[in-house]
């Protein structure tokens, strides 16, 4: 994964011990390197380099725990979800043959994105994992 793709707050994997670890973005060098942190513990950040990050898949639990509700029937093979953040209210569909995620033609599969997304719709959504 790109340093260049990521902003700070994003949500990736750590690869660099093992198992994937979720981590969060707290900082991206002009080096390429990124600072993350585990989300809770300040004292928990670390600077790695970009190869030792990943996305983190886009999941139909994730967008549930972060307020997005399946909406009617799969349909052409798509199943739509919706979100209501404030007065905004912003859809989703899932091609459930691919498992990839859009919104307006725009089509996402990692949490990173949703991150960007939903910051250009201007809603202001800290994500849960």
């Amino acid at each position: 994964m790109k340093a260049t793709e990521l902003m700070i707050g994003d949500w990736v994997f750590y690869i660099g011990d093992g198992e994937p670890k979720k981590r969060k973005v707290l900082e991206i060098t002009a080096l390429k390197q990124v600072e993350l942190f585990d989300g809770k513990d300040w004292s928990s950040w670390f600077l790695v380099g970009e190869k030792y990050i990943e996305p983190i898949p886009l999941t139909p639990e994730i967008l549930e725990k972060n307020g997005f509700t399946r909406y009617g029937q799969v349909y052409a093979n798509l199943q739509q979800w919706v979100g209501k953040f404030g007065d905004k209210r912003k859809s989703f569909v899932q091609d459930i043959r691919t498992g990839e995620w859009g919104m307006n033609d725009v089509w996402i599969n990692y949490v990173h994105e949703l991150q960007h997304v939903l910051k250009l719709c201007g809603i202001e959504k800290e994500i849960v994992l």
